[in-house]
């Protein structure tokens, strides 16, 4: 006790000692800092001044400062909660000071902000895409399955788009193309995107099981903060001549807010490193949002529409291109969050989805191609979903119980015909999914406690329920005739769970362990698809409607050291797969989805952030997987190689750059016995941005990706499609 008085005696000393030594004049301040979900009172709290003087918080969270005029930065650590930074701005007549911390939880999933509120403004503002696909492209353990110019489709850490989830919000909504042109990731600008929510691996279990994990889109919401406000933003890129406008209107008046927004994107050819031209690589589309929210003291009302609609889009690596795209999706929401008790909120939110896809190859030869010479083959698919999500948040001191009841259903469909040019042959007609309906329901328990000052423990409890059938009369004639009409219609039952324990050592370091047990169900593809083609490894798939679900363990240990802005994180992770699903041989050029006994992936990911001075920041990360069929004794296939990324960040007044390099190491890990996947040879590419603020609202972008001009491709590009050549990008963003 008399130590820490001396220690808040010296510290108080140091204060006034480093105040009159700036020779400005200072004010005496009293603070409390509390915490800021219960409101009581913090002992021991770290106050830093301006990096050079230190106070210390008494037992009833209060303590006393000089605050010299003008702005100053007050730097607070706490066991147990996060650290914060803050300006603050003396104002005449202030005597006091509160701060509110947040207490340190378990994560399980990584925020990317894009353009909602940031605890670093200037790391997010370079960060700042074009696209949701190029906000996913810069995160560790994600990479992009490239088809084409258009349409990213995430896969995290060496696991394939299949074994990802994808929703909005929780919501559910399904591409329709039975070759993923249209990732749900395509239904979403940035100019709707709070957020992303990435979740690698099944620790999170509220959102879905998923071996990969779950890529949340948080989208904007309207905001109170004045009667009329909005933006607008147009630019251009090189590269491939994409033209791209966005507009964001917010209307607020009482508790009554609107937000309204439009985007149009249109793309010409690609052009590759080097200069050369990618010949059917265009695409348009436009995208727009409206929110209505009604809010009071305890409820929130919240009504939404988002849209997408996309044409003219080149597959040059597929054997078609997407004629039209279509994508719906509308939600309501209720919240309410009551005073006192344990009951925190209650949220009840409906959504029904829509998706419609056409295919065909019109503009192609089909003379000369391999696969389904001499004939033409017009392709649509559809899908419908409508669900209810209800999240119960309950807490208590130290600890907090989430329940979430997840229940929707989905019906897929798709079809194609077969019309060849030779007159005398009848066009053919089949089924690629005749019809599919899946009723899911799910609930999960997210608990979550903090045993001690350093302790915390997580845990994730969940059960899914699926019952699924085929409805069209041909499209079970197609599936029964190789797997019988008893074994069209399937169930599951699928228990899950998962525990996170975190350790806070000393003030600023955490270690972290996580196992999660979960299983994943088959995709409507994987149990009903017909005759679909993967120009992957070149074979003709079909569905198997007993397909068990594909069950994984994992386990990921985790350390992440953060003081005054420098920052240190590694992840170590491995998996363990049964029953994994995948493709196996059954004659010629045939396939059928099967489960394999066992699969493995382990990797790592690293990331430092760390000041060089307070307008200068060094930041870099690496990632690397490893997958290994353990049935077929051979690499899993398409598993990004090492990648790792290097990047200098400069702010100053109202100039920020940022210079950065992306290294990725040949991939010669392949699986040559169970698909066409070649060697990638390794690459280096330097990309330069910069963004000059014109005003509070106004700025202006410039950046020049690959500046090099390297010609590459991703490994997991199909067909080896390459990426984009040198491409400089200018863009004027205003804003009222």
């Amino acid at each position: 006790m008399v130590g820490r008085r001396l220690l808040r005696l010296s510290a108080t000393v140091l204060v006034v000692v480093a105040t009159h030594a700036t020779g400005y004049a200072s004010v005496p301040i009293t603070g409390r800092v509390i915490d800021g979900q219960t409101g009581e009172s913090i002992a021991d709290v770290q106050i830093v001044m301006d990096d050079t003087a230190t106070v210390v918080t008494d037992s009833h969270g209060r303590f006393q400062v000089l605050l010299p005029d003008g702005q100053v930065t007050l730097s607070v650590w706490a066991v147990g909660y996060h650290a914060q930074t803050q300006q603050v701005q003396h104002r005449a007549g202030q005597d006091s000071l509160q701060i509110h911390l947040v207490r340190r939880v378990i994560e399980l999933s990584d925020e990317i902000v894009i353009y909602g509120k940031r605890a670093t403004p200037a790391v997010a503002r370079a960060t700042r895409p074009t696209t949701t696909a190029a906000a996913l492209d810069r995160i560790d353990g994600v990479g992009l399955v490239r088809r084409a110019n258009f349409g990213f489709d995430p896969a995290i850490r060496g696991t394939q788009p299949s074994q990802v989830g994808v929703v909005i919000e929780g919501m559910k909504i399904f591409h329709a193309c039975v070759d993923r042109m249209d990732p749900v990731t395509s239904y979403v600008e940035t100019e709707n995107l709070d957020r992303l929510e990435i979740t690698r691996g099944g620790f999170d279990l509220t959102q879905g099981a998923m071996a990969g994990g779950v890529v949340n889109l948080i989208t904007q919401k309207p905001h109170f903060d004045a009667l009329l406000s909005g933006s607008t933003q147009t630019g251009v890129e090189s590269a491939s001549g994409h033209r791209f406008s966005r507009s964001v209107v917010n209307v607020a008046k009482g508790d009554l807010a609107a937000r309204g927004s439009f985007s149009f994107r249109t793309s010409g050819q690609m052009r590759a490193g080097g200069g050369d031209q990618i010949d059917n690589t265009q695409y348009s589309k436009y995208n727009y949002k409206l929110d209505l929210v009604r809010r009071s003291d305890r409820h929130r009302i919240e009504v939404g529409m988002l849209a997408d609609e996309a044409w003219d889009i080149g597959y040059p690596a597929l054997l078609m291109d997407a004629r039209r795209a279509s994508s719906r999706l509308y939600h309501a929401v209720h919240t309410w969050t009551p005073t006192g008790g344990r009951l925190r909120s209650l949220q009840t939110k409906v959504y029904v989805s829509a998706v419609d896809h056409w295919m065909d190859d019109d503009d192609r030869d089909v003379t000369t191609r391999e696969v389904m010479r001499d004939m033409y083959m017009p392709m649509f698919g559809r899908t419908r979903a409508w669900g209810v999500l209800q999240t119960l948040q309950l807490g208590a001191h130290r600890q907090t119980l989430k329940l979430v009841l997840d229940a929707y259903e989905v019906h897929a469909f798709a079809d194609m015909e077969m019309i060849s040019i030779n007159p005398d042959v009848a066009t053919m007609y089949l089924l690629n999914l005749g019809q599919v309906e899946r009723r899911h329901g799910a609930l999960t328990a997210d608990y979550q406690r903090s045993a001690g000052e350093r302790w915390q423990i997580r845990a994730n409890l969940r059960f899914d329920g699926i019952d699924q059938d085929l409805t069209d009369p041909m499209g079970r004639r197609q599936m029964a005739a190789t797997w019988g009409d008893d074994e069209l219609d399937h169930r599951f039952a699928i228990p899950n769970v998962s525990t996170t324990l975190a350790y806070q050592w000393q003030d600023n370091t955490e270690f972290s362990l996580g196992l999660s047990d979960h299983g994943r169900v088959p995709t409507q593809l994987e149990s009903y698809g017909f005759y679909l083609y993967n120009p992957a490894d070149g074979y003709f798939y079909t569905g198997q409607p007993k397909l068990k679900p594909e069950r994984g363990r994992q386990i990921e240990i985790g350390l992440t050291h953060e003081v005054r802005r420098r920052r240190f994180q590694l992840r170590l992770h491995y998996s363990r797969l049964t029953d994994y699903i995948a493709g196996v041989v059954q004659e010629s050029i045939f396939k059928t989805y099967e489960n394999i006994p066992r699969a493995s992936l382990m990797g790592a990911e690293v990331l430092l952030e760390l000041p060089l001075t307070t307008s200068m920041i060094l930041k870099g990360n690496a990632n690397y997987t490893r997958g290994h069929n353990d049935s077929f004794h051979e690499p899993l296939p398409f598993v990004p190689p090492l990648e790792g990324r290097l990047g200098l960040l400069m702010e100053r007044d109202r100039l920020l750059i940022d210079v950065s390099s992306r290294i990725v190491a040949r991939q010669m890990r392949i699986a040559d016995r169970t698909s066409l996947e070649d060697e990638t040879p390794g690459y280096v590419t330097l990309d330069l941005r910069a963004e000059y603020r014109l005003g509070q609202q106004h700025r202006l972008e410039w950046a020049l990706e690959n500046a090099l001009d390297r010609r590459y491709h991703e490994h997991l590009s199909v067909e080896n499609f390459p990426s984009p050549g040198r491409n400089l990008r200018v863009a004027l963003a205003l804003g009222f």
